[in-house]
């Protein structure tokens, strides 16, 4: 089953375990939501018919399973943070178990990206069981993959929230919208809304290239804004998942390492600015950013010192040196400035 083929199938009488599984979060989000809607019919019974049990904490829905159906027949379970393939073959059990059981409730498994597949082939054979757990979780659960749509189709899903809003976009627009900021679904969103603010706060009725350039965020910018605040906060993991999708998109090395330079040395011109008590408008018209990213910028350099960012600006620096004058790969200089930090 894919996102649509359950989206056709939810109502309010939908029982039985769902895994949700695959790339595409933003839609994972939407199917989980649109169940919701199905299932939680008077707000009031909110508490009695819907559960949200997270860090895979499958003894909950266990007990939740066994408790009696108060006021109404429906009933939602979400559970996250589940990995059929590392779990403890009594906890693996008792997932086989439960899923046999939602027969009086709706249970939806959310996995997160990368740790299911539900195609063999895509796992090692260190991976002890896989494919026996593979083939027991398909007899108890429906698999509903959720893959990345193509760019084809989320430049139609782009232009419609633009013709929802009575704005005018024509096709090569919508595409070049996917292609300018990436196909991330909630970034899209995000960028997405951003223009739209933009031109009917201005009444303008259609959105052209140029408001694009000007408003929304490009996929590089993007990219370097989420490593940047993957580094500053420790987050190592984070910062790698973004330089491997960078690498997957052939992202030209030097484009990344310029986009996290300027941004590390603005951040750093930013706080020295605001530590010396310059307001928005000041620390804008000097920077010549546009308000939308300056902010986003001020809730990053808050809480950082200068001290902080001073030493990002000063790896990146190092890190152009090296990649100007070693034969390293250049992938290898940028995870050589993540793991520098």
């Amino acid at each position: 089953m894919n996102y649509s083929e359950f989206r056709k199938a939810v109502n309010p009488s939908l029982k039985g375990a769902y895994l949700f599984f695959g790339d595409e979060d933003y839609l994972k989000k939407d199917a989980v939501a649109r169940a919701r809607t199905a299932v939680i019919t008077d707000y009031a019974l909110k508490d009695f018919q819907h559960i949200v049990v997270s860090d895979a904490e499958i003894h909950k829905v266990a007990a939740e399973l066994d408790a009696p159906s108060l006021f109404s027949d429906n009933k939602l379970i979400e559970l996250y943070g589940v990995e059929p393939f590392k779990m403890k073959e009594s906890d693996f059990e008792l997932l086989l178990d439960i899923c046999k059981r939602a027969t009086d409730a709706l249970l939806i498994i959310v996995v997160n990206p990368g740790k299911f597949s539900g195609k063999k082939k895509s796992y090692s054979k260190s991976e002890k069981n896989t494919e026996e757990r593979i083939s027991l979780l398909s007899s108890v659960v429906t698999l509903v993959e959720f893959e990345k749509e193509s760019p084809q189709k989320l430049a139609k899903w782009v232009a419609k929230h633009f013709e929802a809003s009575k704005i005018m976009i024509y096709p090569d627009v919508a595409a070049y919208i996917v292609s300018y900021c990436g196909t991330d679904m909630f970034i899209l969103k995000n960028e997405i809304d951003k223009m739209i603010g933009y031109i009917l706060s201005r009444g303008g009725e259609s959105v052209t290239k140029e408001i694009v350039n000007l408003v929304a965020l490009s996929y590089t910018e993007i990219g370097a804004f989420d490593f940047v605040n993957s580094l500053l906060s420790g987050n190592k993991k984070r910062a790698f998942t973004i330089l491997s999708d960078m690498k997957m998109r052939k992202e030209p090395v030097q484009i990344i390492l310029s986009a996290v330079s300027k941004l590390a040395g603005e951040l750093l011109a930013i706080k020295a600015m605001v530590s010396a008590g310059a307001n928005l408008k000041e620390i804008g018209d000097k920077l010549k950013i546009k308000e939308y990213p300056l902010k986003l910028r001020l809730e990053t350099v808050r809480g950082k010192s200068l001290e902080e960012l001073s030493l990002l600006v000063e790896r990146c620096y190092d890190a152009d040196l090296m990649m100007k004058s070693s034969s390293l790969n250049t992938y290898v200089v940028l995870e050589n400035l993540l793991l520098s930090m």
